[in-house]
């Protein structure tokens, strides 16, 4: 299989000055979400139908759109972040290495493992529940932030979306600067998303530089290639008892295995390029990802069929656009005379 990555000639580096309007702009749209997620956790408890149809069926949807246009939109105003960030490292400024991230990011996509199937058997209907985790989360984001530099703590090592934001952000359609690490830090000494989608991407793939291994099978190419089979899982199973927890993890991780092999094994019989292979895993999962949730949202606020018809389409078509756009930075790359100078991974 060829293994040789297409290396990006660029990247979102945050050496370039933030001017004072932008970052208290920023500042002023964290705490306005920070707030609104103190108001959601209150909202689980005293309206629990209310605050989780507005969750689960408004704010999550929208965030695989908003990591295709730009992750950045997100990373610069998420509420665990700006408590991650808080501590500023009161009690020891550690930094995240290379060991240490890798060990994070299977942390990290086991929690998003464990979790999005919780949604199925208790999640999605009890406010409770998922209130005092979203508390839970938060405070311990705030914690690690004593102890860790910047957003090496959590938001850059084991933030359960960050893998996420990995495949579905690794070619954003928009270069937007990152407010809150200005000047950077170096909390994170390799593979910092926020320095770079598409090298922190190349990072995670060839096992975070922890040693070289096919990238079939470091942490972020098992999952990639699971993502898919872990979607249609997840839609494809109901609400149920918390008795049957055990049957949905057993169905969605059964998915999603199928989907690894059979992916990596047409990866390897086709002798795939890795970058090509990662970007064909990012599409189909946001794809189908929106193909499932679109009638799901329609039908959550009892809307017309139509509704559902329409948020496909319009989600096809900006996957479409970032998948166009980066397949023509992929092959405009592997074309250019520095090509031949990028290190490849084994």
């Amino acid at each position: 299989m060829n293994d040789t990555f297409t290396y990006p000639s660029h990247t979102h580096e945050n050496s370039v000055r933030v001017s004072d309007f932008s970052r208290n702009l920023a500042r002023g749209f964290q705490l306005l979400v920070l707030i609104s997620t103190v108001l959601v956790i209150a909202g689980l408890f005293v309206r629990p139908d209310e605050t989780e149809l507005v969750l689960w069926s408004i704010i999550i949807p929208l965030l695989p759109a908003s990591f295709l246009i730009s992750p950045a939109l997100w990373r610069a105003v998420c509420p665990l972040a700006t408590l991650n960030m808080l501590g500023n490292g009161a009690v020891s400024r550690r930094r995240i290495g290379k060991t240490d991230l890798f060990r994070a990011e299977v942390i990290g996509i086991t929690l998003l493992i464990i979790l999005v199937p919780a949604r199925r058997f208790i999640l999605n209907e009890n406010g409770v529940v998922l209130g005092s985790l979203i508390a839970v989360i938060a405070v311990a984001s705030l914690v690690l932030g004593l102890f860790y530099a910047s957003k090496a703590g959590f938001c850059n090592s084991i933030c359960p979306v960050l893998p996420v934001e990995k495949l579905y952000g690794q070619h954003p359609l928009l270069s937007i600067k990152n407010p809150r690490c200005v000047p950077c830090d170096a909390c994170t000494l390799k593979g910092c998303y926020d320095l770079g989608p598409e090298k922190a991407v190349v990072f995670a793939l060839r096992g975070n530089g922890t040693v070289r291994p096919k990238w079939k099978t470091t942490a972020f190419g098992l999952f990639a290639a699971g993502f898919p089979g872990f979607i249609i899982g997840y839609f494809t199973v109901e609400n149920t008892a918390l008795a049957l927890g055990p049957n949905i993890y057993a169905q969605i991780l059964g998915y999603m295995l199928i989907s690894g092999v059979l992916f990596h094994g047409a990866f390897f019989l086709m002798r795939s390029r890795i970058d090509l292979a990662v970007l064909f895993l990012g599409t189909l999962s946001v794809t189908l990802y929106y193909w499932y949730s679109g009638p799901a949202i329609a039908t959550a606020f009892d809307l017309d069929p139509a509704v559902g018809t329409g948020i496909r389409v319009i989600t096809l078509m900006l996957v479409s656009v970032w998948a166009i756009r980066a397949l023509w930075t992929l092959i405009s790359e592997a074309n250019s005379p520095q090509a031949a100078h990028h290190p490849s991974s084994h």
